[in-house]
């Protein structure tokens, strides 16, 4: 188990080949809403197979279908190439403050560039780039997880389908009534 966001569970898996992949399952949330986890899947897919910069973000490689011991479904999971490295969150633990300046230099040059280039060449917005969303693979630093991402079109842009509480605060809407 790798991580938890507002699409799912983020786990590492190894190949017969013996290649490393990360496998990105939808989580319970997502699960209670017919057919909203294959739709997330199939966006978020696109999404990344739109940038053609490996340099820039870690791009999926492909939608499987993920057998669910514990509900004895098949549920849609994306997959991604493994990315080596370390986020930029963990990195500052790390180092501490004396190199502060360089890696928060990194972030917000990976920034500029993540939402310019996407912005300019596939209408992409990330809009959830944040220290645990970019992983530092000296000198490579890579933007991950496109699951917030919206496509800009000149009517607007597309609407989010993750659950409010993974939300950057300036874009979380009220959370639903509790049970």
């Amino acid at each position: 188990h790798l991580a938890d966001g507002g699409y799912g569970c983020v786990y590492k898996y190894r190949s017969d080949s013996g290649a490393y992949y990360a496998i990105k399952r939808p989580n319970e949330y997502m699960l209670s809403q017919p057919g909203r986890a294959q739709e997330s899947s199939e966006r978020e897919f696109a999404i990344t197979r739109c940038i053609s910069q490996p340099d820039l973000a870690v791009v999926a490689v492909g939608i499987v279908d993920l057998f669910v011991p514990d509900t004895l479904e098949y549920v849609p999971a994306l997959v991604y190439p493994f990315a080596q490295g370390v986020t930029l969150k963990n990195r500052l633990i790390m180092e501490g403050p004396s190199p502060l300046a360089t890696v928060a230099s990194h972030f917000l040059q990976l920034y500029t560039i993540d939402e310019a280039y996407l912005i300019e060449k596939h209408q992409i917005a990330h809009l959830d780039l944040n220290l645990d969303n970019v992983i530092v693979d000296d000198p490579r630093i890579r933007a991950l997880d496109f699951g917030s991402s919206k496509i800009l079109t000149s009517s607007g842009t597309e609407t989010l389908d993750i659950h409010h509480s993974f939300l950057p605060p300036e874009l979380a809407s009220p959370p639903p009534p509790s049970d």
